[in-house]
């Protein structure tokens, strides 16, 4: 209701990385950042403990997808970025 006839939806968040390897290396360094970043960003402690495993549960590009095609969405695309790590999805409301 916000968002004008025309108007463009633009979301961007983290994504948990597919593949057989990648992931891995990703895991490795939410290891590192987690004993070597929480000494130099003690703030962030939860995010390097918590995040890799709250994306591995996260769903939201496909739940965002019902949402967008439920609600009359056109236009929609996903562009996945930095291997894996992150989505763009985009969206015209009719």
């Amino acid at each position: 209701a916000m968002l004008r006839q025309g108007g463009v939806l633009v979301m961007h968040d983290f994504t948990y990385p597919d593949g057989d390897i990648f992931p891995h290396i990703w895991e490795f360094y939410f290891k590192i950042l987690r004993t070597v970043g929480a000494r130099f960003f003690p703030r962030w402690k939860t995010v390097f403990e918590e995040l890799p495993q709250f994306l591995r549960k996260s769903r939201w590009v496909s739940e965002l997808l019902v949402f967008l095609e439920k609600n009359g969405f056109t236009d929609i695309r996903i562009e996945s970025l930095t291997l894996g790590t992150s989505a763009i999805v985009t969206a015209t409301r009719r």
